[in-house]
């Protein structure tokens, strides 16, 4: 019997979602286009990651150990390369807000923070180095993890530079963005998916100030920052320096 590569697995899974568009919703040539729109590569000191454009388009989250710390970082998206400002980590959560000058297209975004259902179809999203364009890694939603943080455990197969980069369901909304790579977990080994109900309470944190609740219980950013409807004007003041 012979044992199929990580590769050759890669490619059939592709084909049969292709195949069965009509099952799922999309085209994944769709989905890819939207990676392509509103998802931009981040680079830190030490590390590259991912990032999801939000809200205005001028509005980036990925994960905290994508920025590591960092005040400003590096914003690759289609022809475009700027610096953006951190202007919020939660280390809690792993979760990074990032302003930049310029306007994106954002992703349409889950707002309804309900619990996605196991076998759901996802699709998460990096970038090939090698065709550059998105590699999409298709999978299903497996369980949500029970260590306290919530996040989904979903079974494509993710790597290195994929952090931070967006998770979409068949219709192409963003339900979160990849964590990291679980190789052994009690629930099986699979993505790590920080929910976007997670992402939103933190920038409603960062936006008011306080310990409201935002779908759900509200964590406090590990770092002060300016809040973000006072960003722009702030940003115009200190982004050339």
């Amino acid at each position: 019997m012979h044992i199929l590569n990580s590769s050759l697995v890669r490619v059939l899974g592709f084909l049969a979602v292709v195949l069965s568009s009509t099952i799922h919703g999309q085209n994944i040539y769709v989905l890819e286009a939207t990676v392509e729109q509103s998802s931009v590569e981040i680079a830190s000191s030490n590390v590259t990651g991912r990032g999801v454009l939000l809200e205005d388009g001028a509005t980036i989250a990925t994960c905290a150990h994508v920025v590591e710390r960092s005040k400003w970082v590096d914003i690759s998206f289609g022809t475009r390369h700027e610096r953006g400002y951190v202007v919020v980590i939660s280390e809690e959560d792993d979760i990074a807000i990032i302003k930049i000058r310029s306007k994106g297209i954002p992703f349409r975004i889950d707002r309804s923070g309900v619990d996605r259902i196991k076998g759901e179809f996802v699709v998460a999203a990096g970038k090939d180095s090698c065709l550059s364009r998105p590699d999409m890694r298709i999978g299903a939603v497996m369980a949500y993890i029970e260590d306290g943080s919530s996040n989904m455990l979903v079974s494509s197969k993710t790597e290195y530079g994929f952090s931070g980069g967006p998770v979409m369901d068949q219709n192409g909304y963003l339900v979160g963005i990849t964590k990291g790579f679980l190789s052994s977990n009690k629930l099986g080994s699979g993505t790590q998916v920080i929910p976007m109900w997670k992402i939103l309470r933190v920038i409603h944190e960062a936006r008011h100030g306080s310990t409201a609740t935002f779908l759900r219980p509200v964590h406090v950013p590990t770092i002060e920052t300016p809040k973000l409807p006072e960003l722009d004007e702030w940003m115009g003041k200190y982004i050339d320096r």
